[in-house]
């Protein structure tokens, strides 16, 4: 799940692939793993999207892409994670 963001050092464009695909799954860090979730903490996950959400032409690409029910899955998956730290 990690590993193109991983082998293409966290590029901007990799991660709105990243937000769009995996962290509008519903529930998402209920079911993952405590290794997964190390893995989000250790590099920075939450703040790099956060960042990328907040710079304008990759928040309307992400928000293109999305429709109300995936948009609020995204957002409850970004509080739960805002938790961890």
């Amino acid at each position: 799940m990690f590993r193109p963001l991983l082998n293409e050092n966290f590029s901007e464009d990799r991660l709105c692939d990243f937000v769009v695909s995996v962290l509008t799954a519903p529930a998402l860090l209920i079911h993952l793993s405590q290794e997964s979730i190390t893995l989000l903490l250790t590099n920075n996950l939450f703040e790099r999207t956060i960042n990328v959400l907040l710079m304008d032409r990759y928040s309307r690409r992400i928000f293109d892409r999305l429709d109300g029910v995936t948009s609020l899955n995204l957002l409850a998956n970004l509080i739960h994670m805002s938790t961890f730290d």
